[in-house]
């Protein structure tokens, strides 16, 4: 087969595949209780990689930024900085 026809051909069952997923999303049966047991083992289950991600992430952080901060005499201000950067910056890219 043409690899370009293979390629459209993927593209277009893709799409299919989620346009049915949208469409039965919103039909009913509805499993509620299944989908909030889903919800909690998801969200629960990755707190400890989401916290492992942003200790290691923060002391890498910390460890980058205190010879710049000796220059200007502000290394009492690396907890906030650290703070400040996962939050702001990093918090994005880690969330996905």
């Amino acid at each position: 087969m043409n690899p370009l026809f293979e390629a459209i051909y993927e593209v277009q069952e893709a799409t299919l595949m989620a346009g049915r997923a949208f469409r039965r999303a919103l039909s009913r049966p509805r499993y509620v209780r299944e989908i909030i047991t889903q919800m909690d083992l998801i969200g629960v289950g990755s707190i400890l990689i989401i916290a492992l991600t942003g200790v290691f992430t923060g002391g890498i952080l910390a460890l980058n930024t205190i010879p710049t901060l000796k220059t200007f005499g502000a290394t009492a201000k690396t907890g906030e900085l650290v703070m400040t950067s996962l939050v702001r910056e990093m918090g994005p890219v880690l969330h996905r």
